[in-house]
C-alpha cells in the first residue's frame, strides 16, 4: 500500500467516542456509485451498512468475533481448555485437556454454515 493510499484511507476513518470506548468508523469504496457502505467496528463487533440509491435498498449485516475459550477444570484432578472458533465456513470445537496423569486433545466439527 502507497503512502498515499494510506493517507486516502486515514482521511476515511472516523473514531467515534462511547462511553464503553471508541467505535472505529469508515466507509468502504464501491464498484457501484450509486451504492454506499459504511462499517462500524465496537470491539468484537462490526456492522455493515449498504445502501442501494438504484434499487431504493438498505442491507445492514452485523457480524460479531467471539474468540470464546474458557479453561475448565479442577487441580490436580483434571484442566484443559475448550475453545470455539470458525475456521472457514466449519464451527469448530477444539479441546485440549489431562485428567489423572492422561491428555486428551482434538477438534471437533460442531456444524457447517451454509
Amino acid at each position: 500500500m502507497s503512502t498515499g493510499s494510506i493517507q486516502e484511507f486515514e482521511y476515511k476513518v472516523k473514531v467515534i467516542k462511547t462511553e464503553q470506548g471508541g467505535a472505529f468508523v469508515y466507509a468502504v469504496e464501491s464498484n457501484d456509485e450509486n451504492a454506499k457502505t459504511s462499517k462500524i467496528v465496537i470491539g468484537p463487533l462490526e456492522i455493515d451498512v449498504t445502501i442501494d440509491l438504484n434499487k431504493l435498498a438498505i442491507v445492514i449485516k452485523v457480524y460479531v468475533y467471539i474468540p470464546a475459550t474458557f479453561t475448565i477444570g479442577y487441580p490436580p484432578f483434571i484442566g484443559g481448555s475448550l475453545t470455539l472458533k470458525l475456521d472457514g465456513k466449519d464451527v469448530v470445537l477444539e479441546y485440549s485437556f489431562g485428567a489423572l496423569g492422561l491428555h486428551f486433545g482434538g477438534r471437533l466439527v460442531i456444524f457447517v454454515l451454509p
